[in-house]
This record gives structure tokens, sequence and C-alpha cells, in this order.
């Protein structure tokens, strides 16, 4: 029983603040200058424009996926251009040299051609030289 007429008094108690709390107006006067007072600091702040940013501190919006391409391509693009190319797996022989004026040889100088095998970051893994000897007939 107590606890009933305890909160009873409680609950009788709130009403009769809030009953008060409702009964304070706000003076018109007061309110207006309220409300301009907050219109004119909202005006400041939008007729003030924001400083540009540099370009390079200006953000860009990329989708991902083309972003992703792009940092593909790039990659595909710097890997061609670190890899060395060799010849084709054909030989190509080079000319020879002409010989010394005043001396004849009975036999063509020999030809003399080259291939190699390179991988990226180990070397030169295997390296073929070939010559081609021709019977001169007089």
């Amino acid at each position: 029983m107590e606890n009933s007429e305890s909160k009873r008094q409680t609950d009788q108690k709130i009403e009769a603040f809030t009953r008060q709390a409702r009964a304070i107006s706000i003076p018109d006067t007061l309110r207006k200058s309220n409300e301009a007072a907050i219109q004119a600091a909202l005006n400041g702040i939008e007729a003030s424009p924001r400083p540009a940013l540099p370009w390079w501190r200006r953000r860009v919006s990329v989708p991902l996926p083309v972003a992703a391409a792009i940092l593909l391509i790039i990659a595909l693009q710097v890997g061609l251009f670190l890899v060395v190319r060799t010849p084709d797996s054909g030989t190509t022989p080079t000319t020879p040299l002409a010989p010394p004026t005043g001396q004849s040889i009975t036999e063509a100088p020999p030809q003399y051609a080259q291939t190699c095998v390179y991988v990226s970051g180990m070397g030169v893994v295997e390296k073929n030289q070939e010559f081609f000897y021709q019977e001169n007939r007089l």
C-alpha cells in the first residue's frame, strides 16, 4: 500500500509541474529576435564561399572496376617493357668481313650466328653459337 501511495503522490507532483511548464510561453518579440539571429548566422555561412582547393588536393571519383582495369593495364605494360625479347628461334648469319686487299682467300670466312635465352632476374640461361663454313671452288 505504501508503494502505491508514494507512486500516486509522485505522479501528482509530476502532473503539477508539467501543467506549470505548459503554461509558460515565450514572448513573440523574443521568438522573432531569436529567429532573426539564427537566419543571419545561416546567411553568413552560405554567403562566404569556401576557398578553392589546389589541384593536387582535389579528389576525383573513379569507379572501382575502372581503377582496377587501369592498374592492370599499367602493370601489364610495365611487365612487357621489362621483358627482354630474344631474336626468333631461327639463326640469322651475319655477313663476313671482306678479305684484306691484295690477298686471295681459298676458303670463304665462316658465317657466325648466335642465339641466347635470357630470363629476367636470372640472366642468360642458354647460349648457342654456330659457325657455317662454305667451301670455295676456284
